[in-house]
Formats: structure tokens, C-alpha cells, sequence
């Protein structure tokens, strides 16, 4: 299958980057510290149609001001370990699949996240492991 690959540090400390919008009908991968310290990134949209998405270790680590991340896929969304760590103000994920795999501390060192997501018993539970509020999307 074919894929789209944003490249390990692409962005990295891009101060410019305010949103991030990527509708594809392709798999997507974004790579370790791709958009790290992108200190002005508040939202990212991600749509992957009915493709996998993965979201590597440190992808988006640091991004201070980033608030909203909405990811959609008929197909499997992963987010691995470390994925958006230290994204403090980070407060509403929105996961629009039915297939969704969160790694151990993908969210490390957030507080207020609320995740919301169609009815998913394991990110339920990775909710209540971690004191994220969960939402269930209709």
C-alpha cells in the first residue's frame, strides 16, 4: 500500500505553524519528533479516510500551545508512546474510529485532556488509567 511519511524532525521547532490540516486517501505516518517544539501549533485535523494512521514517539512532543487534535479513519489509528508528552494545554482529542491503539504515556505529563472517541472499550479504560475525562462521540 502506499503511504505518506512525514519525515522524523520535518518540522521540528517550526515557530510558524499555527494549524495543521491533512485530508488523504493514502496511510499516513508521522515520524519521531516530526513537529517537536512547533511552539505556535494549536490545532491539528488529520483525516485518513479509510486508511491506518500512526503517530510515532515524540511526534508532536512540546508543542505548548497546541489545544485540539481531531484524527478520523475507518481504519486503525495508533498513537505510540511519548506521541504528544509535554503538549501541556493540549485539551480535547478527538478520535473518529472504531479502531484506535493508544501506547503507555502517549499523553505523558497532561492533565485536563478529555478524549473523545466512538464507543471504545480500551481507550475507556486507558481514560480511567490515566485520569483523562472520556467522551463518547455519536
Amino acid at each position: 500500500d502506499d503511504i505518506n511519511i512525514i519525515c522524523k524532525n520535518c518540522f521540528k521547532n517550526v515557530s510558524t505553524v499555527e494549524n495543521i490540516t491533512i485530508n488523504t486517501n493514502l496511510s499516513l505516518q508521522i515520524e519521531q519528533f516530526a513537529f517537536e517544539n512547533c511552539s505556535k501549533l494549536k490545532t491539528i485535523v488529520l483525516d485518513v479516510k479509510d486508511k491506518d494512521l500512526t503517530i510515532q514517539s515524540d511526534a508532536f512532543k512540546s508543542c505548548n500551545e497546541l489545544d485540539c487534535v481531531h484524527i478520523k479513519s475507518t481504519s486503525k489509528i495508533t498513537i505510540e508512546k511519548d506521541a504528544f508528552s509535554q503538549c501541556y494545554n493540549l485539551r480535547v482529542l478527538i478520535l473518529d474510529s472504531d479502531n484506535v491503539e493508544i501506547r503507555e504515556n502517549a499523553f505523558e505529563s497532561l492533565n485536563n485532556l478529555c478524549i473523545v472517541c466512538k464507543n471504545n472499550n480500551v481507550v475507556k479504560e486507558y481514560c480511567n488509567t490515566n485520569n483523562f475525562e472520556y467522551k463518547g462521540l455519536q
